[in-house]
């Protein structure tokens, strides 16, 4: 994947979204610019969908604010991973540190939790 193909089509593609869906096609055919910027773009378009009111149902089930999975706390054991402590907390999670416990080596990780 070439990284300026990438940043090219997301600056066309900001572009394009401002369009009524029946003009994009067209305008997007007039750019001057490579081919397969337009084709990336285009691969986005068919990929979008309409968005209007994503906002109003929420994006996680509400068990998980009242009763959902319980984090682990140190001495819990996550795969072939031991919980040491936690090191922080966040927006969008908990990192905690963690120590390998199947004997196969040492190794000392941080595991997100979000």
């Amino acid at each position: 994947m070439d990284p300026t193909v990438e940043i090219d089509a997301l600056h066309l593609l900001e572009q394009v979204l401002s369009l009524p869906p029946a003009e994009r096609d067209a305008w997007l055919t007039l750019q001057r610019t490579r081919v397969a910027v337009r084709e990336r773009v285009r691969g986005l378009l068919a990929r979008s969908h309409d968005t209007r009111g994503f906002l109003e149902t929420p994006a996680v089930d509400s068990r998980w604010d009242t009763g959902g999975p319980a984090l682990p706390v140190a001495g819990d054991r996550v795969g072939a991973w031991r919980i040491v402590r936690e090191l922080d907390a966040g927006g969008m999670g908990v990192v905690f540190l963690g120590r390998r416990d199947d004997g196969t080596y040492e190794q000392q990780v941080a595991i997100k939790f979000v």
